[in-house]
Order: structure tokens, then C-alpha cells, then sequence
């Protein structure tokens, strides 16, 4: 009987998030990735998103940083004005248009 519970608690920790606080650090980042929009003034624009939170967005190669909750990122482009994005599904998100993973 012990070993049933031993047993029971090491699949309930093992289970455990480490998205304790509702963001999320984990590997399995969604955003990770290149994606692309031609559909911003017609311009061929690019953002990318990396695992240690900062990406790259070619629209002025601007660089900054980003958070995680859920399916949603926040987007600081190091202004005041902080915008979210939404994972749709694993090939597109929702930042202002929708953007297709390369």
C-alpha cells in the first residue's frame, strides 16, 4: 500500500505545471518561431519570436521583449503602448492581421 502511494504522489508531481503564476515558462512556447504578414500595407514583414521571451520584428527592426499567458503574448515593443497576440492554431496567430509561421 505504501508504494501505491508513493507511487500516486510522484505521478501527481510529475504532472504538475510549472505555470504557477498564470505566465508561462515552459518549453512548450507556441510562439517560438518566424512568422510572416503581407498584409500591412503591403509590406513582407516578419517577427520572430525567441525562448528566452525577446523577439525581433523587421517593421524598423524593432527588438523587445514579451510575456506569456495561456495563448496570449504581450507585446512590449519598449514603448508605452503594449499590444497582445493569440495563438489561433500551431501555423497562425492573431497580432492586429494574422500572421502564418514560416
Amino acid at each position: 500500500m505504501k508504494k501505491v502511494i508513493i507511487f500516486c504522489l510522484f505521478l501527481f508531481l510529475s504532472s504538475c505545471s510549472n505555470d504557477d503564476n498564470g505566465t508561462n515558462t515552459s518549453g512548450n512556447n507556441a510562439f517560438i518561431g518566424i512568422w510572416k504578414n503581407d498584409e500591412i500595407g503591403g509590406q513582407k514583414l516578419t517577427i520572430q519570436f525567441n525562448s528566452d521571451f525577446t523577439f525581433y520584428y523587421s517593421a524598423g527592426n524593432q527588438k523587445g521583449t514579451y510575456t506569456l499567458n495561456g495563448n496570449i503574448a504581450t507585446i512590449n515593443l519598449n514603448t508605452t503602448n503594449n499590444s497582445t497576440a493569440t495563438i489561433i492554431d500551431k501555423t497562425h496567430i492573431n497580432w492586429v492581421v494574422i500572421w502564418t509561421k514560416k
